[in-house]
């Protein structure tokens, strides 16, 4: 049987209560959120009911007290004929690191500690007239726009938060250790799905869009406890102290208000960054209003990094992609399909 375990923190989550209304609905999202992820596990096809042929026998332990933690016990169906070779765990931090990839925000907290921390080694430069490689380093983060996890992790050990400019920049005490929970967090999935990087690269893209469709209105109320009982939901396996995800009423928003377009859309745009260990990339075009994220679904990551990585290296290349939507309707980030460079234009 595998582990998984929702704790719930803060508020009335603190003295190990929840609102019993809230609890029910949340626990009923959930049971269809891991039957869901299990049954795609297990065959690669996203079950648009639950029925007792998809549900996954789960059982539950007592919850503790100081907080409200609830410990699942999975009966995960081994079979030789599972479609994707990785134990349930690591698919679903794979799942929640695809709908819930790091925050807009984040990336530009972290390109103003680059530039905070730039301005700093350069004034040391001036006093001891040496070139720095970190220097080079946080440059390159701020042309970019974008970095990688452990660039974001080296940021984060670097910051003196009792220098002035991060004050300016809004980057108090309280933001910059959120922004470090979210960096580890980040780290300790990337270490978790590793192992298992093969079957995830052979999940069809488009299923996999299915899946996330399929499961982000469960996420609401699986969280439902935070509008009156709890301030944090984290959902993780065997090490409490490393969840796949931390949910925040914020996140739970982000991960609600978007949608994804079934056409596929062709944009002339410029690759401005790409980290091949996320998958993640930023572009930018006359035919968007910002510069925007772009994912690379997992089954494409190899087959197409030489071509977006000589897209980078061109001033133009071809995107065909699909667009996320937010609740306005702007394009809010895209999912790649294809892309390739444009030359002598």
């Amino acid at each position: 049987m595998e582990k998984v375990f929702l704790k719930f923190d803060g508020r009335e989550a603190s003295q190990g209560r929840l609102h019993y209304y809230e609890y029910t609905r949340s626990q009923y999202a959930t049971a269809r959120f891991i039957s869901t992820v299990e049954h795609f596990r297990r065959t690669q096809k996203v079950a648009q009911r639950i029925t007792r042929s998809v549900a996954v026998e789960i059982l539950v332990e007592t919850p503790k007290e100081g907080s409200f933690l609830e410990v699942l016990f999975i009966k995960a169906q081994e079979t030789a004929a599972s479609a994707i070779a990785a134990p349930l765990g690591p698919l679903i931090s794979f799942v929640w690191s695809t709908i819930l990839p790091r925050s807009e925000k984040t990336d530009s907290d972290l390109i103003e500690m680059a530039r905070i921390q730039l301005a700093t080694e350069k004034e040391r430069t001036k006093q001891g007239f040496q070139e720095s490689e970190r220097m080079n380093a946080l440059q390159n983060i701020i042309e970019s726009q974008s970095a990688t996890t452990l660039q974001a992790l080296t940021l984060l050990q670097n910051t003196l938060p009792e220098n002035a400019a991060y004050g300016r920049a809004n980057l108090d005490s309280s933001r910059l250790s959120e922004i470090n929970s979210e960096m580890q967090q980040e780290h300790e999935n990337q270490k978790l799905l590793l192992p298992h990087k093969a079957a995830f690269q052979n999940i069809d893209s488009d299923a996999l869009a299915q899946l996330t469709s399929r499961i982000r209105p469960m996420v609401p109320e699986m969280a439902l406890p935070l509008k009156k009982s709890a301030n944090t939901l984290s959902i993780g396996g065997d090490n409490e102290s490393k969840p796949y995800v931390l949910l925040n009423p914020t996140n739970v928003a982000e991960i609600t208000e978007k949608s994804l377009d079934d056409e596929v859309t062709e944009l002339e745009i410029h690759v401005r960054s790409y980290d091949r260990d996320r998958g993640i990339g930023k572009v930018t075009s006359p035919e968007l209003k910002r510069q925007l994220n772009f994912a690379v679904p997992p089954a494409k990551q190899f087959a197409l990094l030489e071509n977006i990585l000589e897209s980078m290296a061109v001033d133009k290349a071809l995107l065909e992609c699909r667009t996320y939507r937010d609740k306005s309707g702007e394009i809010s980030s895209l999912l790649l399909v294809d892309i390739s460079p444009i030359y002598g234009r």
